[in-house]
């Protein structure tokens, strides 16, 4: 990683690429895309003279098309892998082949089991973790989808975005909180004559009836000139809803991905939402395209792909 992290952000919540699925706004980002790249045709093609067609024959186009290995479809195996990768910044996949050297299965495996590593002739190799034992993969038998970064690794956006993500955790942890404990403002009660305690137990059960909510009351009585005074900032004031709609848009922009895209419709309207349609397509979905794409051409035909296959997921 590229930078200090533990998991721990200025807001006081843990955040790493679990615990941020529970924010709604990361959860509808990682949906979002992984289920339109997971259902995109993915065939394998090849240019012929008379232009490209699909090569519906050929073994890897099961494969990528219809499952890359026996435990999962193509869909779910797209949409495991790339929400690995924009979690985690990498996914990573196994390519199991036959005698021939033909892919015949892509075995998913999680991020934190993989570290990428070089070996000593200078070669981009993969050490596995198994219960059984750790393994090291060379570079043509492991299929990585990469993030962002300058390197063959992706950096983990979660570890990037997590004050923003721990900021937005925060504030709803508030809100529940604060409807959660009922009674609008914690506060301080006094009366101006003392109760007995049979009087002074009567006036709290009256006021946990008519105020507490399913955490209990937090208002302090005293029972000399009491009053009510509220101690307590009120959500309003603390722009709690601007907050709210600011975050969703904040992490959106860490994912690249339209507000409107989860649900998040402030600034949309019937006359430019035909225009973002077309826009996300460009700029949020192709390029993991791209990278599918390209992971595949390279590692599952190789260099000497003398029949001009490639692979096309249909936008």
């Amino acid at each position: 990683s590229r930078i200090v992290y533990t998991g721990r952000t200025a807001a006081g919540v843990y955040i790493d690429a679990d615990t941020a699925l529970k924010n709604a706004t990361v959860w509808a980002c990682v949906q979002y895309l992984t289920r339109t790249v997971g259902q995109l045709p993915w065939r394998v093609m090849r240019e012929t003279r008379k232009g490209n067609e699909i090569a519906g024959s050929h073994p890897l186009d099961w494969l990528l098309h219809k499952r890359p290995c026996p435990d999962m479809g193509a869909f779910s195996w797209r949409q495991a892998m790339l929400g690995n990768a924009l979690l985690h910044g990498n996914a990573y996949a196994e390519i199991q082949r036959d005698q021939r050297g033909v892919a015949i299965a892509l075995w998913p495996i999680h991020p934190e089991r993989v570290c990428p590593r070089r070996a000593e002739s200078g070669a981009l190799e993969y050490e596995v973790w198994n219960s059984g034992g750790n393994v090291v993969l060379s570079a043509e038998d492991m299929f990585h989808i990469r993030g962002f970064g300058d390197g063959p690794v992706g950096y983990g956006v979660v570890e990037y975005a997590a004050q923003s993500i721990g900021w937005a955790q925060a504030t709803e942890l508030f809100g529940a909180s604060f409807f959660g404990d009922g009674m609008k403002p914690s506060g301080v009660v006094e009366i101006e004559h003392s109760l007995s305690p049979e009087g002074l137990l009567a006036l709290k059960s009256e006021m946990k009836k008519l105020y507490a909510g399913p955490k209990g009351e937090r208002t302090v009585f005293l029972d000399n000139k009491m009053k009510f005074t509220p101690v307590a900032m009120q959500p309003d004031n603390a722009q709690f809803i601007e907050t709210r709609q600011h975050q969703v848009e904040e992490i959106c922009r860490w994912f690249g991905v339209p507000p409107h895209k989860v649900q998040h419709l402030l600034r949309s309207t019937f006359s430019n939402i035909e225009h973002q349609a077309i826009e996300v397509v460009v700029d949020s979905v192709t390029p993991w395209v791209r990278v599918f794409e390209e992971e595949a051409d390279y590692k599952l035909f190789g260099s000497g792909n003398r029949q001009n296959f490639y692979t096309k997921m249909s936008l």
